[in-house]
């Protein structure tokens, strides 16, 4: 399979109303439902070489422009494409082709520019464009930590589950970004899910809602803070209660 085959199959597998993006080399096919610059991201922080891999992406704003740069993708179709991304493309030698091309990307709620269009403004190195991305959506970015209480039933089967919830996006207001699973042996479980943003399918109630018995009176639950969910992401190690008390 020649490259050019690999970008019309990319193209191809793109016109799926769910996905978002897709990168296909001879000898691989990896898509995302993942919206923005979240699974450009994701494939920057792996370190894969992606040298070889033609990418078709829905929308292509200047900062996506800048991570596929960064990302040395053979090629790239974008569905819609903003002018400053062109010219990205273009300085650092990317082949492109599109089907729309518009002034600059506007945000989800077409209210003014994409956040991650302004954070880039001005901006010309792609090293810097990352620094630039990565302090934005750490300034969006609002979440809440719920540890989860849940009365034993037997051992396959979590007593205690950490959420990281989500509260700025107000599609999925509440949805989980992040999940951890402690087992009666105390064995973690980190959850995450590589093609999508979130790991529930349905928003989650308020603690004080867990608190007041609308999941079960099985569930008793409380906020921490962002470090202890952190910590035991990075650790996979748990020492805490593993049982509800009341203090």
């Amino acid at each position: 399979m020649n490259h050019f085959n690999n970008l019309e199959k990319a193209k191809e597998l793109l016109k799926n109303s769910v996905i978002t993006c897709v990168f296909c080399s001879d000898t691989e096919t990896v898509t995302s439902q993942k919206r923005g610059v979240a699974p450009l991201l994701a494939w920057l922080d792996s370190g894969k070489n992606l040298k070889a891999y033609s990418v078709a992406d829905k929308v292509v704003g200047n900062g996506a422009a800048f991570l596929y740069v960064l990302l040395e993708v053979k090629e790239l179709y974008a569905n819609v494409i903003s002018k400053p991304a062109l010219e990205t493309l273009k300085k650092y030698q990317i082949p492109v082709n599109y089907n729309i091309i518009t002034e600059a990307i506007r945000n989800r709620d077409n209210t003014g520019l994409c956040p991650i269009e302004t954070a880039v403004s001005g901006i010309s190195a792609p090293d810097k464009a990352l620094i630039a991305i990565r302090n934005k959506l750490k300034e969006m970015q609002k979440f809440e930590y719920i540890k989860l209480f849940w009365e034993f039933i037997d051992k396959e089967t979590p007593v205690v589950i950490f959420y990281e919830v989500n509260l700025t996006n107000e599609i999925f207001k509440r949805f989980a970004t992040r999940m951890i699973e402690i087992f009666p042996d105390r064995t973690v479980s980190n959850i995450i899910d590589e093609n999508h943003d979130f790991v529930t399918e349905d928003s989650l109630p308020t603690v004080e809602e867990i608190n007041q018995g609308v999941s079960g009176e099985e569930f008793h639950a409380e906020l921490i803070s962002q470090d202890e969910f952190n910590s035991i992401w990075q650790s996979k190690k748990y020492l805490g209660e593993i049982a509800f008390s009341e203090k």
